[in-house]
Protein backbone atom coordinates (compact mmCIF):
# COMPACT_ATOMS: atom_id res chain seq x y z
CA UNK A 1 0.00 0.00 0.00
CA UNK A 2 1.31 3.47 -0.90
CA UNK A 3 2.16 5.83 1.93
CA UNK A 4 3.50 9.32 2.34
CA UNK A 5 7.25 10.00 2.39
CA UNK A 6 9.20 13.11 3.33
CA UNK A 7 9.93 15.34 0.33
CA UNK A 8 12.21 18.37 0.36
CA UNK A 9 11.52 21.49 -1.70
CA UNK A 10 14.62 21.98 -3.86
CA UNK A 11 13.29 24.69 -6.19
CA UNK A 12 10.40 27.14 -6.16
CA UNK A 13 9.81 29.56 -9.01
CA UNK A 14 6.99 31.76 -10.29
CA UNK A 15 5.59 30.70 -13.64
CA UNK A 16 2.93 33.42 -13.83
CA UNK A 17 1.66 35.95 -11.29
CA UNK A 18 -0.75 33.32 -9.97
CA UNK A 19 1.09 30.05 -10.53
CA UNK A 20 4.17 28.35 -9.10
CA UNK A 21 6.51 25.58 -10.14
CA UNK A 22 7.53 23.50 -7.13
CA UNK A 23 10.27 20.89 -7.39
CA UNK A 24 10.58 18.16 -4.78
CA UNK A 25 13.25 15.59 -3.96
CA UNK A 26 12.80 12.42 -1.93
CA UNK A 27 15.40 10.33 -0.10
CA UNK A 28 17.54 8.07 -2.35
CA UNK A 29 16.25 4.93 -0.67
CA UNK A 30 12.69 5.61 -1.86
CA UNK A 31 13.51 7.30 -5.17
CA UNK A 32 12.58 4.21 -7.21
CA UNK A 33 9.05 4.42 -5.82
CA UNK A 34 8.74 7.91 -7.31
CA UNK A 35 9.50 6.93 -10.91
CA UNK A 36 6.64 8.34 -12.99
CA UNK A 37 5.01 8.23 -16.38
CA UNK A 38 4.02 11.30 -18.35
CA UNK A 39 0.70 12.74 -17.22
CA UNK A 40 0.74 11.29 -13.71
CA UNK A 41 0.00 13.20 -10.52
CA UNK A 42 1.56 13.41 -7.08
CA UNK A 43 -0.44 13.58 -3.83
CA UNK A 44 1.26 15.89 -1.32
CA UNK A 45 0.43 16.75 2.28
CA UNK A 46 1.41 19.50 4.70
CA UNK A 47 0.35 20.72 8.11
CA UNK A 48 -1.36 24.09 7.86
CA UNK A 49 -2.44 25.86 11.05
CA UNK A 50 -2.31 22.58 12.90
CA UNK A 51 -4.42 20.71 10.34
CA UNK A 52 -3.14 18.05 7.93
CA UNK A 53 -4.12 19.20 4.41
CA UNK A 54 -3.72 17.04 1.32
CA UNK A 55 -3.85 18.01 -2.36
CA UNK A 56 -2.94 16.34 -5.62
CA UNK A 57 -0.94 18.12 -8.34
CA UNK A 58 0.19 16.94 -11.76
CA UNK A 59 3.86 16.37 -12.53
CA UNK A 60 4.86 18.74 -15.32
CA UNK A 61 8.34 17.46 -16.15
CA UNK A 62 9.08 14.92 -18.87
CA UNK A 63 9.99 11.35 -17.98
CA UNK A 64 13.51 11.92 -19.27
CA UNK A 65 14.04 14.72 -16.75
CA UNK A 66 13.32 12.46 -13.75
CA UNK A 67 12.26 15.53 -11.80
CA UNK A 68 9.30 15.82 -9.44
CA UNK A 69 8.19 19.26 -10.61
CA UNK A 70 4.60 20.32 -9.94
CA UNK A 71 2.59 23.08 -11.58
CA UNK A 72 0.41 24.80 -8.96
CA UNK A 73 -2.18 27.44 -9.72
CA UNK A 74 -2.68 29.70 -6.69
CA UNK A 75 -6.43 29.82 -6.18
CA UNK A 76 -8.25 32.64 -4.42
CA UNK A 77 -9.06 31.22 -0.99
CA UNK A 78 -7.15 28.02 -1.78
CA UNK A 79 -5.75 26.76 1.54
CA UNK A 80 -2.95 24.63 0.15
CA UNK A 81 -1.94 26.69 -2.90
CA UNK A 82 -1.72 29.90 -0.85
CA UNK A 83 0.32 28.07 1.80
CA UNK A 84 2.75 27.02 -0.92
CA UNK A 85 2.91 30.56 -2.31
CA UNK A 86 3.25 32.45 0.97
CA UNK A 87 4.99 30.17 3.43
CA UNK A 88 6.93 27.28 1.88
CA UNK A 89 10.56 27.89 0.98
CA UNK A 90 13.43 25.94 -0.55
CA UNK A 91 14.65 23.51 2.10
CA UNK A 92 11.23 23.04 3.70
CA UNK A 93 9.63 19.62 3.76
CA UNK A 94 6.21 18.36 2.78
CA UNK A 95 5.01 14.77 2.47
CA UNK A 96 4.47 13.08 -0.87
CA UNK A 97 2.89 9.84 -1.97
CA UNK A 98 4.31 7.99 -5.02
CA UNK A 99 2.96 9.10 -8.42
CA UNK A 100 -0.33 7.73 -9.68
CA UNK A 101 -2.70 8.10 -12.60
CA UNK A 102 -3.44 6.64 -16.04
CA UNK A 103 -3.66 9.82 -18.10
CA UNK A 104 -1.15 8.58 -20.66
CA UNK A 105 -0.61 6.06 -23.41
CA UNK A 106 2.43 3.85 -24.08
CA UNK A 107 5.10 5.39 -26.27
CA UNK A 108 7.58 3.71 -28.62
CA UNK A 109 10.52 5.22 -30.56
CA UNK A 110 9.48 3.53 -33.81
CA UNK A 111 6.01 5.09 -33.88
CA UNK A 112 4.98 8.01 -36.09
CA UNK A 113 1.66 9.36 -34.85
CA UNK A 114 -0.31 12.60 -34.74
CA UNK A 115 -1.34 13.62 -31.23
CA UNK A 116 -3.73 16.43 -30.35
CA UNK A 117 -4.45 18.14 -27.02
CA UNK A 118 -7.28 20.49 -26.10
CA UNK A 119 -6.33 22.03 -22.78
CA UNK A 120 -7.29 24.97 -20.60
CA UNK A 121 -5.61 26.76 -17.70
CA UNK A 122 -3.68 24.65 -15.21
CA UNK A 123 -4.68 21.57 -17.19
CA UNK A 124 -1.43 22.24 -19.04
CA UNK A 125 0.55 20.73 -16.13
CA UNK A 126 0.06 17.07 -17.15
CA UNK A 127 -0.26 17.94 -20.84
CA UNK A 128 3.15 19.63 -20.85
CA UNK A 129 4.67 16.44 -19.44
CA UNK A 130 2.86 14.37 -22.07
CA UNK A 131 3.85 16.64 -24.96
CA UNK A 132 7.51 16.91 -23.98
CA UNK A 133 7.89 13.20 -23.23
CA UNK A 134 6.22 12.25 -26.50
CA UNK A 135 8.39 14.54 -28.62
CA UNK A 136 11.54 13.27 -26.87
CA UNK A 137 10.54 9.61 -27.14
CA UNK A 138 8.95 9.34 -30.59
CA UNK A 139 11.04 11.25 -33.16
CA UNK A 140 8.54 10.46 -35.91
CA UNK A 141 5.50 11.80 -34.08
CA UNK A 142 4.01 15.27 -33.94
CA UNK A 143 1.79 17.11 -31.46
CA UNK A 144 -0.87 19.79 -32.04
CA UNK A 145 -1.87 21.75 -28.93
CA UNK A 146 -4.92 24.00 -28.57
CA UNK A 147 -4.52 25.92 -25.31
CA UNK A 148 -7.18 28.14 -23.78
CA UNK A 149 -6.57 30.85 -21.16
CA UNK A 150 -7.90 34.22 -20.05
CA UNK A 151 -4.83 36.22 -21.11
CA UNK A 152 -1.26 35.61 -22.17
CA UNK A 153 -0.07 36.87 -18.75
CA UNK A 154 -1.98 34.09 -16.97
CA UNK A 155 -0.89 31.34 -19.37
CA UNK A 156 1.07 28.67 -17.51
CA UNK A 157 4.16 27.17 -19.21
CA UNK A 158 4.12 29.66 -22.05
CA UNK A 159 7.90 30.09 -22.14
CA UNK A 160 8.63 26.33 -21.80
CA UNK A 161 6.14 25.69 -24.59
CA UNK A 162 7.91 28.14 -26.88
CA UNK A 163 11.17 26.47 -25.87
CA UNK A 164 9.76 23.12 -27.01
CA UNK A 165 8.59 24.75 -30.23
CA UNK A 166 12.15 25.93 -30.87
CA UNK A 167 13.46 22.40 -30.25
CA UNK A 168 10.83 20.69 -32.38
CA UNK A 169 9.65 23.31 -34.91
CA UNK A 170 8.34 20.81 -37.44
CA UNK A 171 6.69 18.50 -34.91
CA UNK A 172 4.94 20.84 -32.48
CA UNK A 173 2.11 23.22 -33.37
CA UNK A 174 0.78 25.64 -30.73
CA UNK A 175 -2.59 27.38 -30.99
CA UNK A 176 -3.46 29.79 -28.16
CA UNK A 177 -7.06 30.80 -27.50
CA UNK A 178 -7.69 33.73 -25.13
CA UNK A 179 -11.07 34.52 -23.59
CA UNK A 180 -10.19 38.03 -22.34
CA UNK A 181 -7.63 39.22 -24.87
CA UNK A 182 -8.21 40.35 -28.46
CA UNK A 183 -6.70 38.66 -31.49
CA UNK A 184 -6.48 39.46 -35.17
CA UNK A 185 -8.38 36.21 -35.76
CA UNK A 186 -11.77 35.61 -34.16
CA UNK A 187 -10.98 31.89 -34.19
CA UNK A 188 -8.50 32.43 -31.34
CA UNK A 189 -10.81 34.45 -29.08
CA UNK A 190 -13.23 32.82 -26.64
CA UNK A 191 -13.49 29.71 -24.53
CA UNK A 192 -12.70 26.15 -25.50
CA UNK A 193 -16.28 24.91 -25.57
CA UNK A 194 -17.79 22.43 -28.02
CA UNK A 195 -18.42 25.04 -30.70
CA UNK A 196 -14.90 26.46 -30.48
CA UNK A 197 -13.31 23.01 -30.59
CA UNK A 198 -15.32 22.19 -33.71
CA UNK A 199 -14.24 25.43 -35.40
CA UNK A 200 -10.59 24.87 -34.49
CA UNK A 201 -10.70 21.30 -35.74
CA UNK A 202 -12.28 22.29 -39.04
CA UNK A 203 -9.86 25.19 -39.57
CA UNK A 204 -6.62 23.51 -38.53
CA UNK A 205 -7.12 19.78 -38.90
CA UNK A 206 -9.38 19.36 -41.88
CA UNK A 207 -6.70 17.39 -43.74
CA UNK A 208 -5.35 15.52 -40.70
CA UNK A 209 -6.33 12.50 -38.70
CA UNK A 210 -5.49 12.43 -35.01
CA UNK A 211 -4.30 9.09 -33.65
CA UNK A 212 -4.85 10.10 -30.02
CA UNK A 213 -6.51 13.12 -28.42
CA UNK A 214 -5.98 14.44 -24.89
CA UNK A 215 -8.48 16.68 -23.12
CA UNK A 216 -7.64 18.44 -19.85
CA UNK A 217 -9.23 21.43 -18.20
CA UNK A 218 -11.84 22.58 -15.69
CA UNK A 219 -15.25 20.90 -15.69
CA UNK A 220 -17.05 23.66 -17.65
CA UNK A 221 -14.64 23.10 -20.55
Amino acid sequence: MSRFHAATIVEKTRDTADSILLTLAVAPEVANRFAYRQGQHLPIRAEIDGVSVRRTYSICSSVEERCLRLGIRVQEGGVFSNHVADHLRVGDEVEAMPPNGRFNIPLAPDRAKTYVAFVSGSGMSPIYSIVKTTLETEPGSRFIVFYGNRTRATTMFIEPLFGLKNRFPERLALHFVMSREPSDLDLYVGRLDAAKVTRLHDAVMAEMRADDVFLCGPNPM
